[in-house]
């Protein structure tokens, strides 16, 4: 039986010297096998087990991935990566079973345009994202540790962060519509205080309010009117340069849509959690 030789690898390190590198056992095994089309199982040496479609020895198409993290995957995937439309899933060892931890779209193994992902402790966000990062619109509840209850933040997000328009109710009531900076309030906005009836409308510098005026809060107040802003992805620095240059701030088209505690800041409707 003929043997076929061990495959190395050359790598330049130092002064021009070459370094080779010979290739596992299970490389070579895994390279010649030359996947392609449906595989009923395929096992990884450390425990993982792959059932689904190949292409050109990679994972390619539908297939369900189990990590042995305890990890699990089923959905699309393209050239080894998760690509396209899947659902993440954890082990919970308390009630030995699965739970959903993202449910959305993939590009290139991150998580990329619209999905939902779901916390440990209910957390979840709603929204887009853009290579593994919140970007875009999205609708975030955050637990609160003191009460137990949630905050819930739905706005604009760039890189993992809340920055643009946003609107921020908190979970005693107080709530916040207005610009946002590097995940803190910055820029024009208003904070309604729930329980006293007034509400403080100016600006922000990183979550501090640092110009504006106390009012009491009238019944129209009361009622948060479901906004549509247009271009809504300028409107805040427009807004910031405006004022900061002294110039009087163009008015901007709003349209109300009804009473509700949210903000509508793009005309693509973002579905409830």
């Amino acid at each position: 039986m003929k043997m076929l030789p061990s495959p190395t690898v050359s790598s330049d390190r130092g002064k021009g010297k070459k370094e080779e590198k010979k290739e596992r056992l299970w490389q070579i095994n895994d390279r010649l096998a030359d996947k392609h089309g449906y595989c009923h199982n395929v096992y990884w040496v450390h425990g993982d087990v792959y059932r689904g479609c190949w292409d050109k020895n990679k994972r390619d198409g539908a297939g369900i991935h189990n990590y042995k993290t305890g990890i699990r995957y089923e959905g699309d995937w393209k050239n080894g990566k998760r690509d396209g439309y899947g659902t993440l899933y954890l082990a919970d060892e308390e009630v030995d079973k699965y739970r959903v931890v993202y449910k959305g779209h993939y590009k290139e193994g991150k998580k990329h345009g619209p999905g939902l992902v779901h916390g440990a402790f209910g957390e979840t966000y709603d929204g887009n994202f853009a290579y593994g990062l919140r970007n875009g619109v999205g609708k975030q509840f955050y637990r609160c540790q003191l009460t137990n209850g949630f905050h819930v933040y739905h706005g604009q997000w760039v890189n993992d962060k809340r920055e643009g328009v946003g609107l921020l109710k908190m979970v005693n009531g107080d709530l916040y519509k207005g610009s946002f900076v590097n995940d803190m309030k910055e820029g024009k906005g208003i904070y309604y205080y729930g329980d006293k009836c007034s509400k403080y409308e100016g600006l922000w510098k990183k979550d501090v309010a640092i110009c504006g005026t106390y009012s009491n809060t009238s019944e129209q107040d009361k009622h948060i009117p479901y906004l549509e802003i247009e271009n809504a992805c300028s409107f805040a620095p427009e807004l910031i340069t405006q004022h900061l240059a002294g110039e009087e701030v163009r008015t901007h088209s709003f349209s109300s849509l009804g009473h509700a505690d949210r903000m509508k800041l793009t005309p693509r409707q973002i579905s409830s959690i």
